[in-house]
């Protein structure tokens, strides 16, 4: 995982700051990585996990990749691009201790 983050999201949750993570959590490997930087930080969690078909995850990336504004980059990524990540998704389980909200 990004080391380069590591020190700098612990330190801003030791400030009392949030830090949204959107990476690091399709894995329980990701997520126990994810674990060790607030536990070090001595912060509170929540990690949230929207359980929604995978037809409606398409649909919500095609209509990004058609619709996102002009000179704000963030990639287009295709639907094989997003099927090959997926694939490895794992829902977070209870014996991973998370404080989990749901959509």
């Amino acid at each position: 995982m990004p080391l380069v983050m590591e020190s700098l999201v612990v330190d801003i949750l030791r400030a009392g700051s949030s830090v949204v993570l959107d990476f690091g959590g399709n894995t329980p490997t990701e997520r126990k990585w994810v674990r060790s930087l607030f536990e070090r930080a001595g912060a509170d969690h929540v990690l949230h996990y929207l359980d929604i078909p995978e037809t409606a995850c398409l649909a919500r990336l095609k209509l990004r990749n058609e619709t996102k504004p002009e000179g704000l980059y963030f990639a287009t990524t295709s639907e094989e691009e997003f099927l090959a990540i997926a694939r490895w998704f794992q829902p977070p389980s209870s014996e991973e201790g998370f404080c989990v909200h749901s959509v």
